[in-house]
């Protein structure tokens, strides 16, 4: 069982098959990422990784879907990295397709995600990473109560320039006091 994690616009929830999380990946590797540069990953390796563990693999990565609640359209994925004993932080991604960027989702879906790590694991960091160019993104980790921890000079090569990444981490006792804690829904999947 896992647990589906509803706020007031997105749910974090798993894929319901690998057809569904085809639609939105091949959305993504249609267009070159303008902060990362092109990016691939073979349909049968999708399909083969799909069917270990329908991308819910806590020894590796996680991916859920972000799902409209007015509409139910699925507007993107929420990952996370490595949930192992011991670990004392996990990392989490966010992608919403193009026609959904600026309305919230990805946001709400980032809460919606810490709720579910800090709630689940015995960790006292969440942390991501984005290009140091890439504003939006910026803005959304911001926006979740996370702040600028690092830089790493010239990380990535796109388009013939090179490009900082940034590094964002929350701490469990700043998370503890957000108010998106009161309004998160849990339930079963």
């Amino acid at each position: 069982m896992h647990v589906v994690y509803t706020g007031t616009k997105v749910r974090i929830r798993p894929f319901k098959d690998f057809t569904e999380l085809n639609t939105v990946l091949s959305a993504d590797y249609a267009v070159p990422d303008p902060f990362r540069g092109p990016r691939w990953w073979p349909v049968k390796a999708r399909e083969e990784e799909f069917e270990k563990h329908g991308m819910l693999d806590h020894h590796d990565y996680s991916m859920s879907a972000i799902e409209r609640l007015d509409t139910s359209e699925l507007v993107g994925i929420e990952g996370c990295g490595s949930c192992e004993v011991g670990q004392l932080s996990i990392n989490i991604g966010t992608y919403i397709l193009a026609p959904y960027r600026e309305q919230g989702y990805g946001l709400e879906a980032k809460q919606l995600m810490l709720c579910r790590l800090f709630e689940n694991y015995p960790i006292e960091a969440v942390r991501a990473s984005t290009m140091a160019h890439h504003h939006r993104a910026r803005k959304g980790l911001e926006a979740c109560g996370m702040h600028l921890c690092g830089r790493l000079r010239g990380i990535e090569h796109v388009a013939g320039d090179y490009y900082d990444e940034v590094h964002y981490v929350i701490f469990r006792e700043v998370w503890e006091q957000l108010p998106v804690r009161q309004v998160v829904k849990r339930g079963a999947a």
